[in-house]
């Protein structure tokens, strides 16, 4: 089987409570079907980025709409939906399910974040997957 996925690796030191918050979700739906997806928001502005993997490539992210509901805690995420548009002008809809979460409170002098790593249940075109829904937010 093929791996379809992202490694990700950090050069040197990483100031998690630096972005106002990011989500990363990434979900496999078979050999033929996955997705990466990155909302990140700083200081000077949001960006989407990853990509979706279907028809035997990788098509860009051009849009994605992430809405999210959380625990009554308000930082934690229990489930999602998404509409994310990739560069060859389709349209997904992504719906997600946390099935668990771990929590990484990260401080750096006065700013206070935590880190939410889910495991996911995905569904999408019909299709149930399962992968990683992940969220950095700035408390403070």
């Amino acid at each position: 089987m093929r791996s379809i996925g992202e490694r990700d690796h950090t050069w040197g030191a990483r100031d998690w409570a630096a972005p106002k918050y990011w989500i990363w979700l990434t979900a496999q739906f078979g050999e033929d079907l996955a997705l990466n997806v990155t909302r990140l928001a700083m200081e000077a502005g949001e960006v989407a980025a990853g990509c979706i993997f279907r028809d035997g490539e990788n098509f860009p992210v051009r849009e994605a709409r992430i809405e999210t509901e959380f625990e009554e805690d308000g930082l934690t995420q229990k489930g999602l939906r998404a509409v994310i548009v990739d560069s060859g002008g389709e349209s997904f809809e992504l719906r997600a399910r946390v099935i668990d979460v771990l929590s990484v409170p990260h401080q750096k002098g006065d700013r206070i974040s935590v880190l939410n790593e889910a495991i996911a249940e995905y569904e999408l075109g019909g299709r149930r997957g399962h992968g990683m829904a992940e969220y950095l937010l700035r408390v403070k």
